[in-house]
């Protein structure tokens, strides 16, 4: 009777070794009845184990093949040799020779794969592409010479170095746009690895960051910034002359910079001075003036009179003081021997304005001592006698003046008070 296999293979393979028995064991049976006699015992062996191997190449991976033949090799051991005489093969059963040439040798194939390097080695390998089978020829490649490993030498074509290619790329922009401070981050990016024999490494590796520099060889541009500082005092208090200064300082220069938009520049270069008029009021200027000899001269006797004509020398100016004069009024407006002050009044003298100069004296008409006394007068106003004579003996042109007073204290608007005056407008004849 009969029985199961050793059972080596694992509990995976249960089912296909018990469909793998069914059919050997039926293909076992069959090869008894027709094998005949005795003398084709080795045959009868030789057809069960090629029928078995391509059965189990066809139905089972090459790790279920080995386990299968051991199966059958041990089931076929425990057949009975059947003593009757088989029938002799039919023309269609396939012979043992047939058999073992066209399904079950099988030579070993393989194939080389292409050389790989790195800096120091180039390396192939064998693999097997087809098992050896059966009464088929062995690898051409043992083993243990699949494996190849050769270093690499300078001028070997197949260690031809291929240097990395790489760059940084930037991850967003420079944070200033100008200037020493500028900065941006940045990833390494490896376009072409390094292969072959000594190749140029990259400087970096693949997605490594830095942070660099950036826009610092920009000048960036700045506004020019100025200012005046405060004004000057004024040159003069008053008058037409009168000026004040300030002057203009640039605290940081312009610069244009490189880029599209240039520093603007100061409305004013440094040290720009500027000038303003000022106190351009006029200044507190007395008038100034003189008296000159105009005609008519009369000599009347006892009413000789010399005309006299302003002349403006210096004009009054802002709160200086008008010229004016003190004139003998009307005699008939003062009584003889009335106070000394209210004999004049004063009245403003302007350009060309013209006066009498008089003396009362008793001399005979055609006596030119009144004129002499009038040209001394004018001559020499320093002599106290010409300077009271021209000072007080004055008079608006058709005034009729006369009386007499002697010394005294004079106080007119016109010339303030005058002490111990003499007004010498009444002569008698030879003084």
């Amino acid at each position: 009777m009969l029985g199961y296999p050793n059972q080596r293979p694992q509990q995976s393979l249960m089912l296909p070794l018990i469909l793998l028995f069914v059919i050997v064991t039926g293909i076992i049976i069959t090869a008894v009845l027709l094998i005949p006699g005795e003398k084709e015992e080795e045959t009868v062996d030789e057809t069960v184990d090629e029928t078995v191997d391509e059965t189990v190449d066809e139905t089972v991976d090459e790790t279920v093949d080995e386990t299968v033949d051991e199966t059958v090799d041990e089931t076929v051991d425990t057949i009975p040799r059947s003593a009757t005489t088989p029938t002799e093969p039919t023309s269609d059963a396939p012979t043992s020779t047939s058999i073992t040439n066209d399904i079950v040798d099988l030579d070993c194939l393989g194939e080389w794969t292409d050389w790989i390097s790195d800096s120091r080695f180039r390396r192939r390998t064998w693999n097997v592409t087809q098992e050896k089978k059966g009464a088929g020829a062995e690898c051409d490649v043992p083993e243990s010479d699949r494996q190849v490993s050769v270093a690499c030498t300078d001028g070997d074509d197949l260690c031809t170095a291929v240097d990395c290619v790489g760059e940084w790329q930037n991850m967003g922009e420079c944070s200033e746009p100008c200037g020493p401070n500028g900065e941006v981050r940045q990833k390494y990016s490896i376009i072409t690895p390094a292969s072959g024999y000594n190749p140029q490494a990259c400087e970096a590796e693949d997605n490594d960051e830095q942070t660099v520099n950036c826009n610092r060889t920009l000048i960036c541009p700045v506004n020019c910034v100025g200012g005046f500082d405060a004004w000057s005092p004024c040159s003069e208090t008053c008058g037409p002359d009168g000026e004040k200064r300030r002057t203009y300082s640039v605290t940081t220069p312009q610069i244009e910079g490189d880029l599209d938009v240039k520093g603007t520049a100061c409305p004013y270069d440094d040290g720009h001075v500027q000038r303003v008029s000022c106190n351009t009021h006029s200044c507190d200027q007395d008038c100034e003036g003189k008296w000159l000899l105009d005609s008519p001269f009369s000599d009347e006797s006892g009413k000789s009179y010399q005309t006299l004509r302003w002349e403006e020398t210096t004009p009054k100016q802002g709160n200086g003081k008008e010229c004016k004069w003190a004139f003998r009024k009307h005699k008939n407006n003062t009584g003889w021997n009335v106070h000394v002050n209210d004999m004049y009044e004063t009245k403003p003298v302007t350009d060309g304005m013209k006066a009498e100069l008089f003396i009362h004296e008793h001399v005979e008409k055609g006596d030119n001592s009144a004129r002499n006394n009038f040209l001394e007068s004018i001559a020499d106003p320093t002599k106290k006698r010409s300077k009271l004579l021209t000072k007080y003996c004055m008079r608006i042109p058709g005034t009729d003046t006369g009386g007499e007073f002697e010394y005294g204290t004079i106080t007119t608007d016109a010339f303030g008070r005058d002490y111990n005056a003499y007004t010498p407008c009444w002569y008698d004849e030879g003084d």
